[in-house]
């Protein structure tokens, strides 16, 4: 039950062969977004033209769809383009020392292989922060060897929250007596070897952390806080999911966070169906977010 599944794609660079990113940004390097909006016509583009002044406003008079795709093309080289996320927008949170060592550290764990997920660690990061000034400890279920965690750890410098972090998994792959039909259909890509050695090394010398060896919702009842701030829930497999959601939301603290990290890829449609269902239920709404497969829920007070 990993972190981070290899069915997500490999994405990790803007210069895939696919994008043709050169050729693209010089067809696009004519044009220039308007900021206020407003139509020019072609006379007025060709006058600002031979007068040398930017072109601020022809890409504004063509169909939105092609607008919107050269606005995005010429941008390609300073673009972020990685575990399933595109945008042209900041991203220069991956700049800074503290996420770098951060995800380092994260890396380091053997959790991701090749793949990278900057942005999907960023939001983790910003749930823990969140969760660290609330009641209650941390939870995740779905460990592999500890990466995201890692991350949790490394952002919040954990050890001075006074808090314990349960990691829950079987630390071996998923159950198989737990899979529906359609989840079995798809779960050679998960296939993964005991790591449980290395998740103890991986954390040794942290007292705060708890390991807990088994399958879900078996092992639920070892995790003895009564008041939960956090839950990560990536487990690749509706059922022990939404066991832990339904198990641990009563001790939720108000306004603690949950993050699914499976709730928006297509293979695992099954868990968004069940995690709708208990929103559904609950009187609850999740927000989807764009990076990976990742939604958050953030619990009301009473």
């Amino acid at each position: 039950m990993p972190t981070v599944t290899p069915h997500h794609p490999p994405f990790g660079s803007i210069r895939h062969p696919g994008f043709h990113a050169d050729r693209l940004s010089e067809v696009s390097s004519r044009f220039d977004a308007c900021p206020s909006g407003g139509r020019r016509t072609w006379a007025r583009h060709s006058s600002e033209t031979s007068q040398g002044r930017p072109v601020r406003s022809f890409i504004q008079s063509l169909p939105h769809p092609l607008a919107n795709t050269l606005f995005m093309a010429r941008r390609l080289r300073t673009s972020f383009y990685e575990d399933g996320l595109f945008t042209t927008t900041n991203a220069d949170f991956r700049k800074t020392e503290h996420f770098k060592r951060v995800y380092a550290a994260a890396k380091a764990t053997g959790s991701f292989g090749r793949w990278n997920v900057r942005w999907r660690i960023h939001v983790l990061c910003w749930a823990a922060h969140h969760a660290s000034a609330i009641e209650g400890d941390f939870v995740e279920c779905g460990v592999d060897r500890g990466g995201t965690a890692t991350a949790v750890i490394t952002h919040t410098d954990f050890g001075r929250l006074g808090k314990r972090f349960w990691l829950l998994d079987t630390f071996k792959g998923l159950d198989p007596s737990q899979l529906t039909p359609e989840e079995a259909s798809h779960a050679g890509y998960m296939d993964y070897a005991d790591c449980f050695e290395q998740v103890k090394s991986n954390f040794a010398g942290m007292d705060f952390v708890r390991l807990v060896r088994g399958t879900v919702p078996d092992t639920l009842e070892n995790v003895t806080s009564e008041k939960i701030a956090y839950l990560h829930l990536d487990m690749n497999c509706t059922a022990p999911e939404i066991a832990a959601l339904e198990y641990f939301w009563p001790k939720i603290s108000p306004f603690g966070i949950v993050i699914m990290d499976d709730y928006g890829w297509p293979r695992h449609y099954q868990q968004k169906i069940g995690y709708d269902r208990f929103a559904q239920d609950n009187g609850l709404e999740i927000l989807r977010l764009a990076t990976g497969g990742q939604a958050i829920i953030i619990k009301p007070p009473s």
